[in-house]
Formats: structure tokens, sequence, C-alpha cells
């Protein structure tokens, strides 16, 4: 993630036009549908833990909601017209619908409702996994078709901005949600209360069936058969998905051989994988924030570095956001409440100083 958008802002554009840079943009272009793959797959695999009370069952349906509030809230933040009263209120329309671009974060938001009132209103986590299979069969069925219509014109542009690419929108529901729902339809299909070898039967059959969905979708996009849908933008076509959720359910078997020989994860990675909304918000602040007297890094350096600079940086960003994991994971276990009053004093003080610029 970190590495996708230093390379992003700052790895000089000649390198780009290279033949191995369309190798290192196709593992690239893989971070955002894993991303969403696996905050579908995280919220299934815990959709049917039973908790004893319904007074627990409340709580734990407020803590999600107001996570998911957060979600949304960190994703307009993200695309502010600038940090500061005086340049948002000064921003121009193209700026604004800049804002309500929707992006990755909003995409995860809305699937997670989507998923939430599925365990609370369809029966648990069977209703999660029917919901996400009928959700993620059609945002890729639609998909072709809800991006041909001028979106904007039709709907508010809050609205407009989630149903396709128009004009700013990196991830519309149509088809990204698909990514997140397939992530919660494997999650839904493993057994919980089998013995290992019924896990690991489950893992190769999921590896087998990522290894051919991706040949069978390579094939059918392969030139001489040029199977697909013309004049069809590449991300919404079915084949396009289809491809990279065969790689994502390869790369789960992969992960599940490195954790039947890991017992645990090192300190560093389980910090990380605990913050990833943090990680993802502070990175992108440290690359995209008007820091310096209104412009960001990646205006300053904007395709500047090359190899071994942008190596480098991707190694600082990874090194400092791994230790701000690590310290942000020890306060909460030091104290839950007192870390929860740092957030939001944390908080209030940026609207302070949003509202001061």
């Amino acid at each position: 993630m970190i590495e996708v958008h230093v390379v992003n802002a700052f790895l000089l554009a000649d390198y780009r036009e290279q033949g191995w840079f369309t190798c290192v943009n196709y593992v690239n272009g893989l971070v955002a549908p894993a991303f969403l793959f696996v905050a579908g797959f995280a919220f299934a695999f815990t959709a049917e833990r039973p908790l004893a009370t319904a007074e627990e069952k409340r709580a734990k349906l407020f803590r999600q909601l107001r996570r998911i509030g957060l979600i949304l809230a960190a994703g307009y933040v993200l695309h502010l017209p600038g940090f500061g009263w005086t340049k948002v209120s000064q921003a121009t329309q193209t700026e604004w619908l800049k804002f309500f671009q929707a992006d990755i974060l909003h995409c995860i938001a809305v699937g997670l409702l989507i998923l939430v009132a599925a365990r609370e209103y369809l029966g648990g986590a069977r209703g999660v996994l029917r919901m996400a299979a009928v959700v993620g069969s059609l945002s890729v069925l639609v998909a072709p078709w809800t991006w041909t219509y001028d979106a904007q014109a039709m709907l508010p542009v809050a609205i407009a901005a989630y149903v396709n690419g128009t004009p700013f929108s990196q991830f519309p529901l149509f088809p990204w949600l698909a990514f997140m729902m397939a992530g919660a339809v494997v999650a839904g299909t493993y057994p919980r209360d089998g013995s290992i070898d019924q896990v690991k039967t489950w893992v190769r059959r999921v590896g087998l069936w990522g290894l051919a969905v991706f040949v069978v979708t390579a094939i059918a996009r392969w030139p001489d058969w040029a199977i697909g849908l013309p004049g069809v933008n590449i991300r919404v076509n079915p084949w396009f998905v289809a491809e990279r959720v065969g790689v994502l359910l390869v790369l789960v078997w992969s992960a599940a051989q490195w954790s039947f020989r890991h017992a645990e994860l090192s300190p560093g990675l389980r910090d990380v994988s605990r913050e990833t909304l943090f990680v993802y918000f502070v990175h992108l602040m440290v690359i995209y924030g008007d820091w310096f007297d209104g412009h960001s890094l990646a205006f300053l350096y904007k395709q500047h570095f090359g190899i071994i600079q942008t190596v480098a940086a991707v190694l600082a960003l990874m090194a400092v956001m791994t230790a701000a994991s690590w310290a942000w994971q020890r306060s909460k276990e030091k104290s839950d409440v007192r870390s929860r009053y740092a957030f939001y004093f944390g908080v209030a003080v940026c609207i302070g100083i949003f509202f001061a610029r």
C-alpha cells in the first residue's frame, strides 16, 4: 500500500515507459482489490462469534457502526480541498467534485454496512454469506451498464460518485464491491470447527479455484480471443474482476502456507495489521497533506525520484508507520480508555487547527 502511493507520487515518469514497470504496475494494481478482499474476509470471519447477552450484541453493533463512520469520515477528510477553512471555503467546483469522489474507504464503509445489515436481519453468518454472494455478483454484472450513464447528471454529486468513475471516483461500488464480497464469501466457507487437515483441504481448494479462475480469465482476455465487452472501461470488465479474484485466492493459499509454518506474526507485522486504517490515513497525509506552505510532498517532488530514492522513501515511510503502529498498540494495551480520550483530543486539536488556518 505504501509502496504503491510512493511510486505513484515520486517515481520518475521515464521509468514508467520501461518494460519491467508493467509487472510492477500489475502487482501494484492488486493492492486495492486485496485491501477490499481482506476487509470483507475479516468481517465475515468474525460474524459467527457467539455473544452471551443482548447487551453485548448491542455494544458490538455500536462499535462496528462507530468504526464504519470513522472509515467514511477518514475517506472524505483525505479529499478535502485543503487542510484549512480558508482554502476549503475558496474551493472550486472541480475541487468539490474531487472531495465527493468515492475512494477505497468509501467502498469499504458501504460494504461493511451491507454486511452488518445482513448479519443483523438475515440470519447471522449465513445471512452474511448469502448477501455477499448476491451483492458481489450483481456489482460485477451491472457495472458495465452503470458506467455508460452520466450519473452526475441524474443524481446528487455525493451519490453519483458511488455509481461509476465520473468524474473522479477511483473505487465506485460497481464493480469494486465485488472484491470485498468475494472475501466475505471465502471466509464464509472456512471450516471453523474443522481439524487442521480439513483446514488444509479448504486452503488447497481455495488455491485451486483461484488458479482455475485466473487461467480461464487469462485465456478469455487473450488478444487473439478477445472475449469481452468492447468499449467498456477495463476496470468494469467482468474478466478484469474475475482475474484479480483468482489471483487473490492464490494469495490466500500462499498466506496459509506461510501461516502453517509460523505460529505467530512478528510484533511489527501484527501491530500494523491491527492498525490498517491508521496506517492508511496517516501515510497518505504524509504524502499528500499540504503541510509545506500550502503544498504537499507529492506536489513538491512529483515524479522527481530515481529508483534508489523511491525505494529509500518506501522503506523510511514503512519504518515510521510500523513504529507508530507499535506505539499506538502499546498505548491501548496500557489503557484503552486513556487511548480513546487521547484520540478524541487529537481529533479536537486537528479540528481547531483546521478552522484556524
